[in-house]
């Protein structure tokens, strides 16, 4: 008699552990399947506006838009900028107090014709004889 109900408990334990892991199958596939339907270019965008404060505070900590500004030069930010992933294109300009163009600097082998360019701005102080004030913009995009 003893063994007769071990038995049924047996039987009992393994039907609700079929139902949970045909439940857990189910929950699973559903999930895979609402995760299928993400798009990863939100993710990429997030990215890329990363990618471009990260790179103009590289430049300005590394003191590139400074000496770029003092030597009417974009040489130096041509070259920081060409040693970003090749995956991704660049533009640096910088602006002065009057909203003209003073440095523009693209990395090489990047056309501007995407149709999402993400951009970030920062102001920069220069003190060099006088206090002037100017506006850096990176702008970012895809391949």
């Amino acid at each position: 008699m003893i063994l007769r109900r071990s038995s049924r408990k047996g039987f009992i334990i393994t039907v609700d552990s079929f139902l949970g892991l045909t439940l857990m199958a189910v929950f699973m596939m559903l999930s895979l399947v609402y995760l299928s339907l993400v798009s990863l270019d939100s993710w990429n965008s997030i990215d890329l506006k990363d990618s471009c404060s990260d790179l103009v505070s590289i430049l300005e900590k590394e003191g590139v838009i400074d000496r770029a500004l003092l030597s009417s030069s974009s040489e130096e930010a041509s070259f920081f900028i060409n040693s970003t992933p090749q995956s991704s294109c660049f533009e640096l300009v910088v602006f002065d107090s009057l909203g003209d163009s003073v440095i523009h600097a693209i990395k090489t082998g990047c056309v501007k014709n995407s149709s999402s360019v993400f951009s970030v701005e920062r102001s920069i102080v220069l003190n060099d004889e006088e206090i002037n004030f100017f506006i850096v913009r990176v702008n970012g995009w895809f391949k």
